[in-house]
């Protein structure tokens, strides 16, 4: 029984030891055994551009298994935050491959996370902001009474050629008589900026009791090439 138990103990140090120097092994060549590949470390929150991440497993890799886990953005494979995929043999290497696609949601600390069996790494990538490729203005109010306190209800749209632009954005406003000197004020305006459709709504409030004729109403935003601008003409009837 003695002997029973002392071949226990040492069949239990044995494993020990073994896990102990696996650990040891994993910790020493995890860089060997998984390698991650990116072009870059952002991507323009935007809702429609994605960011391909390559991962690299040893030639002689038993479990090809890998699995992507994103904080933030999905996974277009499945559309979701965690993708498991398995890698495959080509040109020599075996690698996975995952696209991950921002929101319209800024972020600067996205966290991926790729595992395999007994390793992961994380990957650091950021979500910055996608700017409007142009801005326009409209309004069904075309003419307004002349007086104080008179409204023009206006939708100022931020627009972009590939997505749309990231949320809570902001624009500038001013309205200008036919003289150019300035006229009226705004009120109502998004307090978050521009919506998940790249809206800004906001009012026009007459501030003038005499003035007739065109009112240029004008919005300014920071866009991807410089300032963007639109003007939308409304007039004061008599």
């Amino acid at each position: 029984m003695i002997k029973l138990t002392s071949l226990i103990v040492l069949f239990t140090l044995g494993l020990y030891a073994c896990e102990k120097d696996s650990e040891k092994y994993i910790t020493k060549n995890k860089s060997n055994l998984l390698k991650v590949t990116i072009f870059a470390d952002n991507i323009e929150a935007d809702g429609t551009s994605t960011l391909t991440l390559f991962a690299f497993l040893q030639l002689n890799a038993d479990n090809r298994s890998v699995t992507f886990t994103t904080t933030k953005g999905v996974f277009t494979n499945n559309d979701s935050s965690i993708y498991h995929t398995s890698a495959i043999m080509s040109n020599g290497s075996l690698f996975a491959v995952a696209d991950l696609k921002a929101g319209l949601d800024t972020n600067a600390s996205v966290q991926v996370k790729i595992s395999v069996t007994q390793v992961d790494t994380i990957v650091k990538i950021r979500f910055v902001t996608a700017l409007p490729d142009s801005i326009s203005n409209e309004s069904a109010v075309a003419s307004i009474p002349k007086g104080f306190g008179s409204e023009v209800p206006l939708i100022t749209t931020l627009l972009r050629k590939i997505g749309v632009p990231s949320k809570h954005q902001f624009a500038s406003f001013h309205a200008i008589k036919l003289s150019g000197e300035a006229i009226g004020d705004f009120r109502s305006i998004s307090p978050s900026g521009s919506n998940e459709n790249g809206i800004i709504n906001s009012v026009f409030v007459l501030r003038d009791t005499v003035y007739t004729g065109p009112v240029r109403i004008i919005s300014r935003c920071h866009g991807r090439n410089g300032l963007l601008t639109d003007t939308i003409t409304v007039h004061v009837l008599q």
